[in-house]
């Protein structure tokens, strides 16, 4: 029987024209902003009777119903808002520590896997449900449906396992350090719901229908993770393994992925200089990527946190401009050269101003800082110039109640006053030209 002679086909043309992907497309741009195309009614009744709901789209009655596509983006959107607010994604990928890994390459075949899957959520519902709607036409030919009906129902599947997913997050919370136990959850509850949906959209033998349904599922699964860890390794064999240091951790490159028990055994097992430099040192690293407790064991085991990196940075430089508060005012604990300047001439005190951390700020004062050094390799600034240029007025009383000179030209003959912008730090540089 073809699906021109099927029962519960006959007569749907007066209801609207058969579906082909050039209808499906158009529909799509036509209708894909609207929120009145019965978004509560698609959910109610692909929870209650999805096969049933998803042939009344196929046969014609699609004006009641959200666009398929639609309702898959925005169970998706839905899915990535509440993720996000409740942190799902870094609890999830924090519970694979680096320090599992027996070599960086796995570990960056490990992060660049997980950002592909964690990262482009959307892509990963297309990637399983093209190969999806493929083979449900290939298993179920006989059911009369073409390309498009079937995509549409993979559409529509995978939209309300969005939402599904939603409810289950804390179950995969739970699960989440047993890794094989959350993939078969989701695998499980992704094959039943679809085949439950099947029952009622392509008719026949449950059984037959269920069997068949749960096997494409779990081939169309497979087949994206297999694409997807092909990419995967592409990426780390071509552009990774080249420039690779190695298939062993050192010091600089478990700090990098912040192996914290990778970071105490070479430092216990004397595997490692403290100090060994790869551009920049481990406590270069610790500093950049805010990792406090790497830091400490660094410091503890003898760094030395006067080294500079390859842009003349010290690592309590490079902790200020990448705003880790915590981590430089434990690097200021171990005493720097207060004097260090980058290649470029700037100071610690310039990076404390990006902090806008007072306690940081006051640390480069009453520690030595010059706090009229020009930066004569970039534009002959001073850190009161920064200051006044980024409109802080507190920032500025605070440099000009330590000796700070208003007085001072950059390499355009501007002085602080003439880079401020904001009227209350205008009027301090004013007073404070007019007192002297």
């Amino acid at each position: 029987m073809d699906y021109k002679t099927r029962p519960e086909v006959m007569g749907a043309e007066s209801a609207g024209p058969r579906l082909t992907m050039a209808l499906f497309l158009r529909e799509l741009a036509g209708r894909f902003l609207s929120v009145e195309q019965g978004w509560l009614r698609t959910a109610r009744e692909l929870t209650v009777d999805p096969g049933g709901m998803i042939k009344h789209y196929v046969q014609g009655q699609r004006k009641i119903y959200a666009h398929p596509f639609a309702y898959l983006v925005a169970g998706t959107a839905l899915g990535i808002v509440i993720q996000k607010v409740i942190g799902f994604r870094e609890k999830m990928t924090a519970l694979a520590r680096a320090d599992t890994f027996e070599s960086p390459l796995q570990m960056e075949f490990f992060n660049r896997f997980t950002e592909l899957l964690f990262q482009n959520t959307l892509y990963i519902h297309l990637g399983i449900l093209v190969p999806l709607a493929l083979l449900l036409y290939l298993f179920f030919r006989k059911s009369g449906y073409n390309l498009a009906e079937n995509f549409v129902f993979a559409l529509y599947s995978g939209g309300q396992l969005a939402l599904l997913g939603i409810v289950l997050i804390p179950i995969y919370m739970v699960l989440a350090p047993v890794a094989a136990a959350k993939g078969i959850l989701h695998i499980g509850v992704a094959a039943a719901y679809s085949a439950y949906a099947a029952r009622g959209f392509f008719g026949g033998s449950d059984v037959k229908i269920v069997i068949k349904t749960c096997i494409a599922y779990v081939m169309a699964f497979f087949i994206f993770l297999f694409v997807m860890a092909g990419v995967t390794a592409a990426y780390v064999l071509v552009v990774m393994v080249p420039t690779s240091t190695g298939q062993e951790w050192d010091l600089v490159t478990a700090t990098d992925y912040e192996a914290v028990l990778v970071v105490e055994k070479l430092l216990v097992e004397s595997a490692g200089d403290v100090n060994m430099t790869r551009h920049r040192t481990a406590l270069h690293a610790a500093a950049e990527n805010g990792n406090l407790e790497i830091a400490d064991l660094l410091i503890e085991h003898g760094a030395n946190v006067n080294l500079q990196d390859v842009h003349g940075r010290i690592p309590m430089f490079v902790a200020l401009v990448a705003k880790h508060p915590k981590v430089a005012l434990r690097l200021a604990e171990a005493q720097p050269d207060t004097s260090i300047c980058t290649n470029e001439g700037s100071t610690l005190l310039m990076a404390a101003l990006e902090t806008e951390d007072f306690v940081l700020i006051q640390w480069a004062l009453d520690h030595g800082v010059d706090v009229n050094a020009l930066r004569p390799a970039e534009d002959h600034a001073t850190a009161l110039m920064i200051a006044a240029g980024d409109g802080n007025p507190d920032m500025v009383k605070m440099l000009l109640d330590h000796g700070a000179s208003p007085d001072e030209v950059n390499h355009n003959g501007d002085t602080a006053l003439e880079l401020a912008k904001d009227q209350d730090v205008k009027e301090l540089l004013r007073n404070c030209a007019t007192v002297k």
